[in-house]
């Protein structure tokens, strides 16, 4: 066979991938100069450009379709650089119905050298040496990288499309990437998203829940304050089923009839107005009982009976407004609950306490509470208790006997029986 010596240059224009494993066909030109004779020969070609097996390993093949009925299929090796470059070793395997053998010895011809891929470009190029014949160039250029389709069809070429499977519901709805539109970048597609120019949850339909209490902002009547969907995201801090903006006393159960305020002994009568909170009483006695006809004799000092004084004690004290030692007719009723007492039991005798609230200075508190203790036993000898029955004086604010500190602006009674 006669020796030849040349130079091999090709082009070859690329469709895109028939499957997805990126087996390609193209079609292309070989111009080949060997001892001063050129030779240009089309070719349809059916390729792997290269496939990576393992790390850097891969291999490349060939199948060329040359006029004449000639076929050539080569063979190869590939080894990764980098992103870049490969280098490549190859060899003709198998070559068929040669016409003219002497202008085309392929069989069992070895090539050996780089590849280049630049980055983002349609174009590769191969530079090497073929021991059958000399210098080799390729030039590849990819239709598929210079032409490149729209899959989903949303507008947007797929060498540009960050998501080239778009769904079609969201095609004619995409961000120039490709992706459908999410202008709040909560996750949330426009399409799907409630409120799409405000961030918010999936699980709200894109829609914000500042307060965290699972209503959407939009729909929450106190959208800053957690709440319960019952009063459409505004809260019940008590849970006694009335929400707090309309509830008198929001941390504390009460009863709807008072606004939400507790009526604890259940007599009608809340307990910020119940001078008896825990025992059943009379609305015209300020929730306290009416105190029965009580005599005290020697026979008659039993359990009850110090229960029965107890209950007058607390239904004989009296309220004063702020910054006041006198206080209004109705509050004087209660002191008549007292005087029946005492003038049916002549052994008894009773201490009578002012208190104070916090407010002002000690100073002042222990004179307005001693004004208050006075004005209470001149009421008592006005209606007939002899003076000498009764102490009276005041402590300030130093010995509350209220939670409520308003309510330590009163007069205490303590009743004694010789």
């Amino acid at each position: 066979m006669k020796k030849v010596f040349g130079l091999l240059l090709s082009v070859i224009i690329s469709s895109q991938s028939l499957f997805s494993q990126g087996l390609e066909i193209g079609g292309g030109a070989d111009l080949v100069m060997y001892n001063g004779n050129t030779s240009f020969s089309p070719r349809v070609s059916l390729f792997y450009p290269e496939l990576l097996l393992k790390k850097k390993l891969g291999f490349y093949g060939t199948v060329n379709f040359f006029p004449g009925n000639r076929l050539v299929d080569n063979l190869g090796v590939t080894y990764k650089i980098n992103d870049k470059f490969s280098a490549y070793y190859g060899r003709a395997i198998f070559d068929m119905m040669t016409p003219r053998p002497e202008l085309f010895p392929f069989t069992g011809r070895q090539d050996l050298g780089i590849s280049y891929y630049p980055t983002n470009s349609p174009v590769s190029i191969k530079a090497g040496w073929a021991f059958w014949l000399g210098p080799t160039a390729q030039v590849t250029f990819r239709l598929k990288e210079i032409f490149p389709g729209d899959t989903d069809k949303d507008g947007v070429n797929d060498k540009k499309d960050k998501c080239p499977n778009t769904p079609e519901k969201y095609v004619n709805n995409v961000d120039v990437f490709g992706c459908p539109m999410d202008t709040d970048g909560d996750g949330v597609f426009d399409l799907d998203d409630e409120c799409p120019k405000d961030a918010g949850l999936a699980a709200l339909n894109g829609c914000p829940d500042a307060d965290g209490d699972g209503i959407a902002n939009a729909k929450d009547n106190c959208p800053e304050v957690a709440g319960i969907a019952k009063f459409n995201g505004c809260p019940d801090t008590d849970e006694d089923g009335i929400m707090d903006s309309e509830d008198n006393c929001p941390k504390i159960a009460g009863l709807t009839e008072f606004k939400g305020c507790p009526d604890t002994d259940g007599d009608g009568i809340m307990d910020s107005e119940d001078d008896c909170p825990t025992e059943a009483g009379d609305a015209d006695n300020s929730g306290c009982p009416k105190a029965e006809s009580v005599v005290v004799d020697s026979n008659n000092r039993s359990q009850e009976l110090y229960a029965q004084i107890s209950r007058i004690a607390k239904a004989s004290i009296i309220f004063f407004e702020f910054n006041k030692s006198t206080t209004s007719e109705i509050e004087l009723e209660k002191t008549k609950i007292l005087i029946d007492f005492l003038k049916a039991n002549k052994s008894a005798s009773v201490t009578l306490v002012g208190h104070a609230d916090s407010r002002g200075t000690e100073e002042i508190n222990i004179q307005i509470s001693d004004r208050r203790a006075s004005y209470y036993a001149k009421q008592l000898t006005k209606n007939g208790i002899e003076r000498n029955r009764m102490k009276f004086y005041g402590v300030g604010e130093v010995k509350p006997i209220f939670d409520e500190d308003e309510k330590n602006r009163c007069v205490e009674v303590r009743i004694s029986i010789d």
